[in-house]
């Protein structure tokens, strides 16, 4: 999904198999508690590297949000469209962004 000239129908086909890959996989569901007992005064804050359409700060934000925690999440991902996806499927979520990917700030083998 990092090949710059994939096409997009392509792209957004992965990106779904990668949703449905999260849901069975449950990783939110393993990553809560720890999140949970980390919460600070101000709330929590989580930065999702590569995080695709944004399945699991989306997922975690829903967990904050009934747990009545503040939940600020970022989300990188070198895609453009992946970050599009994120962005539209967050619709009015508060506390989440999502920049521009990273992928024009890093060089391949590299870490931002």
């Amino acid at each position: 999904m990092d090949r710059p000239d994939l096409d997009p129908a392509a792209h957004r086909a992965a990106l779904a198999g990668l949703a449905r890959l999260h849901a069975v996989s449950a990783t939110h569901r393993a990553l809560w508690p720890a999140l949970r007992r980390a919460v600070r005064a101000g709330g929590l804050r989580v930065l999702d590297l590569a995080c695709g359409r944004g399945d699991l700060l989306l997922r975690l934000a829903g967990r904050a949000r009934r747990a009545g925690v503040r939940f600020e999440a970022l989300g990188l991902d070198r895609s453009e469209l992946a970050i599009a996806e994120a962005r539209r499927r967050a619709g009015g979520v508060s506390g989440s962004r999502w920049p521009t990917s990273w992928g024009s700030r890093c060089r391949r083998g590299t870490m931002v």
